[in-house]
């Protein structure tokens, strides 16, 4: 008999699912979810008047000091923004290593990662940098929710304010304004820190003024700063030309009371600066330039220097240098076109690869032989998104094998003892203490931890003889602290430090010692220079001058020469000079004019009373907060349904499955473990739902799904009496219904470090359709008499596991640079076996470096069916791409096999743009070439595709969403292509894509 398994398919909810491990995925989320903190976390609530502080239970004091920042800085940060909002809730995240913030709407909240920046931080504590920032973000969003918007609101929850926000604000906007305020309100916000707009002094003083538009949304062939960087420098600009502090509030006032108004925005800034943005940009342009040209003229003369590496054809960045046994320089490299990496630099500039790096990580440090480098760096847990090890890692520059010293550490930066049997590093506990940690450097294990001064936390160490010293910093700034290494050792007690540095409000970085100095660089005098200060006499010394600033810096005192990463337009790259005599270093800090005049617009507006207010921290009430009470959170509904997965990648021939009539309500709890959506909707004449429940707090994460009617109901009927086959759907959806329900449960173990990201995911899933089949055989001995047997349901098991491995991705390259993953995974039907067999997969894919930043893919899968029978489970397709949908639907082999090839070209377009309304980013041409083959058949057939996609990256309105739009061209052949019903030798389809990330 032969089996009809390639014309019959037994469709399941399970067969997306199978699909979809193909990808890494996160949880089916609706609205966006930061992460997962450890599953058996017990969480604590803090209200204040005005948040509800979220916290893990034993951090008590971390809670207190983020409430008590939050609520100082809650009216001083929202001035000038007309509208407060109500009570929000705030999820404190202290088990990350990785420093951050975010306000997000729908559900509303505000999410902090309490672990401070170790690596390049700013001059002010890390919780009163947050709570000033992201509570500007607050009054920005309320604006959407108010006025002409509230209505929405009504009608759509909270997502209306959030839709409305992302369509009518653009990322440099209300960014540059919230680091305005963060400026204005503290002693070291980043527009105070010189390195912030440092490339923007480098770019205009060699003459690259590139048009507006290039400068928000990028390019991939020419380095540009984040948008905070440039909506900072639009916007202080506003505020020093108008010297009206609020300007903001009134740009978004107008947009809330006239959104009906085309480029609303253009209007918006004419009608309250008198100009337009084109027009602000051109002068806020000249004014830094000519600003930072006259701040030139008054620094030491430029140290005379060269290049130490060969020229780069792109920007690139050599930072955390240290020097080696074997007279290299070894650096930590990136670029646009290459990922993270340690290179190692010889006399002649000749670079060499020594091993793939991570982008989250210290400078590199050696011991005095210079045979082995150290630094830290983030480490993910191997299940929980929300919890990181920052741990010490060793390199053996002979051995050539790398160490891993500490496991589950919280150490930033590392500084080797003269001897090289110690480590000095800095240690952030998750509940908001700080230490200097003392480590063996043979072993990893802690030697001493060392309390630091209240209100002190510091960042990088330095090792002289017994002594450490450590840039440090409070509310005022930033300064060095000293202290004897014996006290750090053994049971330690609090105090022994004494300042070696005052501390004042300028930005301290890369702390080292030289001769009789402790050096280190500071932006005192504008741009990040390198100063030392003797150790014996305490005065202050410039070292070393550059035009736009510098970065890592290496002595060579054999050669008496100094390397230092020095900026321009290609970049921070290594240049070489003689150790330079040092030059009194002026006692008088640069104050930028523009920074001065916002700060003194702002303090002659803002009320002395907000800045007076002192949150009673007393009335402030903590209790349990139980997250089974709050499992279900609704935030959002809407009076018709769509499917919010399905937009970010909308295929044209599913827009009724997007959106149609009916209506829909998302539910999302606080910390982002628990998200269900309802959905209720009448298309094609059927009334449906669909029911969606994903939680991640659980050490597997669990996801469910249940769709009504989301389709026809099925009737199959298979007759081997006569080898026929009929499947009818049904035209009566009021009669019979469809459902189709999956559960599954999956753990995502990561392991995450070194430049690579490795996971391997287990799966076990169910899926259930209520589709009936008939099946009709002959009755033995009786041949001519049929049995009829009815399925009123199919019922699947699938378990399934994955491995990939992946390097990073350039950012101007399209796929990682190397990588590969695999899987397998077993299908089976629970009922119905007599008909169905149990169903095996295998898929490897792996990825390749082209030429220059161009990508290959290649891929296998491979499948089959255990048993021998007549009908076969779908839902693995081994179809090629060029095929229809009908075809790819009816070519299922029992036993198959699709091979693929795709080689990523991205094309430099110019970065081309109708000025405000399109950017065109860049193509991407990708040919390909996919071949299948059917082993079940007594000749083996095949059905192969030849083609490309062609797709362009585009940004619209300078809103900072990224969207793909193209086509795939295919041409078909082979054996099989002649049985498959529709299915042409040429094949045309759209692409689309969207990231909203």
């Amino acid at each position: 008999m032969r089996p009809y398994s390639k014309h019959i398919t037994i469709y399941t909810a399970i067969a997306a699912i199978a699909v979809s491990l193909f990808f890494p995925k996160d949880a089916s989320a609706q609205y966006y979810s930061l992460g997962d903190d450890p599953g058996g976390t017990r969480w604590m609530e803090l209200e204040t008047p005005n948040y509800d502080v979220i916290y893990p239970a034993g951090m008590d004091s971390l809670a207190l000091d983020y409430a008590f920042n939050l609520e100082k800085y809650r009216l001083l940060s929202l001035w000038g923004i007309s509208t407060k909002g109500k009570r929000m809730p705030v999820i404190l995240h202290p088990y990350n290593a990785t420093a951050n913030g975010m306000v997000m709407w729908a559900p509303k909240r505000i999410e902090l990662l309490t672990t401070p920046d170790g690596y390049e931080p700013s001059a002010v504590p890390w919780s009163r940098h947050l709570a000033i920032h992201e509570s500007r973000h607050i009054g920005h969003i309320n604006n959407f929710s108010k006025g002409v918007f509230q209505p929405f609101t009504w009608i759509f929850g909270q997502q209306a304010g959030g839709f409305f926000f992302g369509l009518y604000q653009n990322t440099y906007m209300y960014e540059g304004d919230a680091v305005v305020t963060e400026t204005v309100l503290s002693e070291g916000g980043r527009g105070r820190e010189a390195k912030f707009l440092s490339y923007y002094m480098a770019a205009f003083a060699e003459k690259d003024f590139r048009n507006r538009d290039r400068w928000i949304v990028g390019s991939y062939r020419h380095f540009t700063p984040d948008n905070y960087a440039y909506g900072y420098l639009l916007n202080s600009y506003i505020v020093y030309m108008t010297g009206d502090y609020g300007y903001y509030g009134k740009i978004l006032e107008t947009i809330r009371k006239r959104p009906y108004i085309p480029w609303v925005n253009n209007y918006a800034y004419k009608r309250v600066t008198g100009k337009t943005k084109r027009e602000l940009h051109k002068e806020a342009v000249a004014l830094y330039a000519g600003i930072w040209e006259e701040a030139a003229k008054k620094r030491m003369p430029v140290t005379e220097s060269i290049l130490a590496v060969k020229s780069p054809k792109r920007y690139s960045e050599y930072c955390g240098g240290t020097s080696g046994y074997d007279g290299r320089i070894y650096y930590i490299k990136h670029s646009l076109h290459e990922p993270y990496r340690i290179v190692g630099i010889d006399d002649e500039g000749n670079e060499k690869t020594v091993i793939p790096f991570s982008h989250s990580s210290s400078d590199l440090a050696s011991d005095a032989s210079g045979k082995i480098l150290y630094w830290t760096e983030t480490v993910s847990d191997k299940r929980w998104s929300l919890k990181e090890s920052s741990d010490i890692f060793s390199y053996d520059l002979e051995k050539k094998r790398k160490t891993r010293l500490t496991k589950g550490g919280r150490f930033w930066n590392v500084s080797v003892s003269e001897d090289g049997k110690m480590l000095a590093t800095t240690e952030y506990s998750t509940d908001g203490k700080y230490f200097l940690t003392i480590i063996d450097a043979s072993d990893g294990k802690v030697l001493g931890r060392k309390p630091l001064p209240q209100g002190t936390r510091f960042t990088t160490n330095a090792w002289r003889d017994d002594t450490i010293y450590s840039l440090g910093i409070t509310n005022g700034g930033m300064g060095i602290w000293k202290i004897p290494a014996a006290a750090c050792l053994g049971e330690c007690k609090t105090g022994g430090f004494s300042i070696f540095l005052p501390v004042r409000s300028v930005n301290l970085s890369d702390i080292d010692t030289f001769g009789d100095y402790v050096t280190y660089l500071s932006d005192q005098d504008g741009i990040d220079n390198l100063y030392g200060t003797d150790m014996k006499t305490g005065k202050t010394w410039q070292l070393i001058s550059t035009p736009y600033g510098m970065g890592s810096y290496v002595f060579d005192e054999e050669d008496g020469e100094i390397f230092f990463s020095q900026l321009g337009t290609s970049g921070y790259l290594p240049h070489k000079s003689g150790i330079p005599e040092p030059v009194a270093a002026d006692s008088i800090i640069y104050r930028n004019p523009v920074t001065e005049k916002i700060t003194a617009a702002a303090m002659s507006r803002i009320p002395d009373s907000l800045f007076a207010l002192t949150p009673d921290s007393s009335s402030f009430t903590k209790k349990r907060y139980r997250k089974t009470w709050h499992l279900f959170n609704i935030h959002s509904w809407a009076p018709f349904y769509y499917d919010t997965d399905n937009i970010r990648s909308l295929s044209f021939d599913a827009i009724t499955e997007t959106a149609s009539l009916g209506a829909a309500v998302w539910s999302q709890n606080h910390l982002g473990t628990a998200q269900s959506m309802l959905g209720y909707f009448y298309r094609d004449g059927r009334h449906g739902g669909t029911f969606r429940f994903a939680y991640t707090g659980l050490y597997p994460v669990i996801e469910a799904q249940v769709d009504f009617n989301s389709r026809a109901f099925t009737r199959s009927r298979i007759d081997f009496t006569d080898m026929t086959a009929q499947t009818v759907m049904t035209t009566d959806p009021h009669k019979d219904q469809s459902v189709q329900a999956s559960l599954s449960a999956y753990i995502p173990f990561t392991f995450n470090y070194g430049g690579w990201s490795r996971g391997v995911i287990p799966q076990i899933s169910a899926g259930f359709s209520n589709d009936r089949y008939e099946i009709i055989t002959p009755s033995e001995p009786y041949p001519l008499k049929k049995i009829s047997e009815s399925y009123p349901y199919l019922l699947t098991f699938t378990t399934s596991l994955r491995y990939y491995q992946m390097r990073q991705t350039a950012g101007s390259a399209v796929y990682p640079e190397y990588g590969f993953g695999a899987e397998a995974g077993y299908i089976s039907p629970v009922n119905m076996r007599k008909y169905t067999g149990d169903r095996i997969y295998a898929y490897i894919y792996g990825y390749l470096p082209g030429i220059a930043n161009q990508g290959i893919r290649l891929s296998a899968l491979h499948v089959r069916d255990l048993q021998q029978r007549p009908l076969s489970l779908g839902g693995i397709s081994v179809a090629p791409r060029g095929l229809s949908a009908e075809a790819r639907t009816i070519y299922n082999p029992s036993y198959g096999t699709l091979a693929t090839l795709d080689y990523a070209m991205p094309v430099y377009l110019g970065d081309i743009s109708i000025p405000g309304i399109l950017y065109l980013k860049r193509a991407v041409a990708t040919p390909f070439f996919d071949i299948s083959f059917d082993h079940g058949q007594t000749r083996a057939q095949n059905c192969f595709s030849a083609g490309a996609d062609i797709t362009f990256e585009v940004n619209i309105f300078n809103l900072p969403y990224s969207f793909s739009i193209g086509t795939r061209l295919a041409y078909n052949g082979g054996s099989a292509l002649a049985t498959l019903p529709g299915a042409g030798r040429f094949y045309s389809g759209l692409l689309f894509s969207a990231s909203f990330e």
